[in-house]
């Protein structure tokens, strides 16, 4: 009988790696993203934690591709990087490709969750496996009639009598085949202890975070906890829409206690395997990912750490704000540009996921050149700021950009040539000055003919006031030395710059 669907089976191995990730025990995990072989069989491109094994014919590989987000489960996934672009491929032809974990995995004392996303391809076969160490197995199934295809527990069970037996549950859980699936198993152990003669360990089953219920599992009339469930409740049979799956498993002893191989058979997809012993529905999904950001000249983030790290399935919100006189320019998320924040002045972006965040800023269009700076100098917020004048000649003229106001004009009233030398007379009339000096230099230029054009033979003075009293209102004789000799003179008031 050909298996074509995943089944998920946990039965007992060898070894153990440990890891701390999130206040947790990680005794197993593998994303697929270092590897790079084409049939598993060969293990090379796998983690060093995992041994993977299956039939001679079993071409199952690693391919590139990323699961889907689920829409309804607040962790989408176990967990990611960075870099999450590889995914196995099962095809294992009829046979069973088994990854056996480098150690025993215990749940005696603790529950274990194994996590993984899984795209199913459905069987028209009930599962019938005939190795008595597997624990649980899931997979679709695709009714005869073809009206639907459902999720379906392969798990145990007890007749009235106390006799185990194992069954195939078909739930009311629809699949479909064209999308990824957060699944995630919790085993459980009643204390260590037996009920009665009944051995029994079970298992909770959650699909896209939602707990997958059964007409052959069993639930307490006292409490959801699988301690809670007595002999008594077990000998009365199943309950409608239990919770508690039973381990198929019929080794004795320890053995029914542990976990040391996660398996599979059939055809499908599968990305971000898991076994830990902390809860994902508690303490998160395992690992953090990584959001850089590049944040340009004119504005900060409100975090100016790169990157951040932040725990898988939880989220942060960066608010990047432009500083006086800019506004944001551009801000992309991994190359996208998010339109909305272009032209504010603060946007508030909610992080979820693996990012590189780049956020230039610019100038506002009305402050342009180095009016900015001039505002900035005075203390001048934008809020200070009158609209609509020319900013540049306030600048020059040094006279407030605060009032409506403001302003002023700069006359050359006279050229003089004296002996050797020339003089200039400027006329400065100024309303809301905001200092003698102004921002300003006089140059002169000479010329024998017209023809040939001026060139600058007095370099930019500084104009001053330094010959009247009144600040807004300056005549100002300037003189350059030996700079007579010329038939024709012109002056030009220009900024400093």
């Amino acid at each position: 009988m050909k298996y074509a669907r995943i089944a998920l089976g946990l039965m007992v191995a060898l070894g153990m790696m440990t890891s701390t990730v999130l206040a947790q025990t990680t005794y197993y995990s593998e994303g697929f993203e270092g590897a790079s072989l084409t049939n598993v069989l060969k293990a090379t491109g796998l983690a060093d934690t995992s041994a993977w094994s299956g039939g001679v014919d079993d071409i199952s590989s690693i391919v590139a591709g990323t699961p889907t987000e689920p829409d309804t489960f607040g962790y989408p996934k176990p967990f990611k990087g960075t870099d999450h672009n590889k995914v196995l491929q099962l095809d294992t032809e009829g046979g069973t490709l088994t990854n056996a974990l480098s150690s025993v995995v215990g749940f005696a004392a603790e529950n274990i969750y194994v996590d993984t996303m899984i795209k199913f391809v459905p069987s028209e076969d009930k599962a019938v496996i005939d190795d008595n160490g597997v624990k649980v197995a899931v997979y679709a199934y695709a009714a005869e009639d073809g009206a639907s295809t459902n999720l379906a527990i392969y798990h145990g069970a007890f007749t009235t009598e106390g006799y185990p037996y194992t069954t195939n549950t078909i739930t009311g859980v629809e699949i479909d085949a064209s999308q990824w699936y957060r699944l995630t198993i919790i085993l459980a152990d009643d204390d260590g202890d037996v009920k009665g003669e009944l051995v029994s360990q079970a298992m909770q089953i959650y699909l896209n975070g939602n707990i997958v219920t059964g007409d052959n599992a069993y639930t307490s009339a006292t409490g959801e906890a699988w301690t809670d469930v007595t002999e008594d409740e077990l000998l009365a049979g199943p309950s409608a829409s239990g919770i508690w799956f039973v381990s198929a498993c019929s080794l004795t002893g320890n053995e029914k206690k542990q976990i040391g191989a996660l398996q599979f058979r059939g055809t499908g997809f599968v990305d971000d395997l898991t076994v830990a012993n902390g809860d994902p529905f508690v303490s998160g999904p395992l690992g953090t990912y990584d959001v850089t950001q590049t944040v340009g000249a004119g504005g900060s983030g409100s975090d100016p750490t790169s990157p951040i790290k932040v725990t898988v399935g939880q989220s942060t919100n960066l608010t990047y704000t432009a500083n006086e006189f800019y506004r944001i320019a551009s801000l992309t998320v991994n190359g996208t540009a998010v339109e909305a924040a272009a032209g504010q002045q603060s946007y508030l972006l909610a992080v979820n996921a693996a990012s590189a965040i780049v956020v230039s800023f610019s100038k506002i269009d009305t402050y342009a050149g180095s009016t900015i700076d001039w505002f900035i100098a005075q203390g001048w917020k934008e809020s200070d700021i009158v609209g609509g004048l020319d900013y540049a000649k306030l600048e020059m003229l040094n006279v407030a950009a605060t009032n409506a106001n403001a302003g002023g004009t700069i006359t050359i009233t006279a050229i003089e040539v004296v002996g050797t030398d020339v003089l200039v007379t400027v006329f400065i009339e100024r309303q809301y000055s905001l200092g003698a000096e102004l921002n300003g230099v006089l140059k002169l230029y000479g010329t024998d003919s017209l023809a040939t054009g001026f060139t600058v033979i007095g370099e930019g003075v500084a104009i001053g006031n330094d010959l009247d009293d009144s600040i807004d209102n300056i005549e100002k004789v300037i003189t350059y030395q030996m700079a007579g000799g010329k038939k024709f003179y012109k002056a030009v008031i220009a900024p400093k710059s």
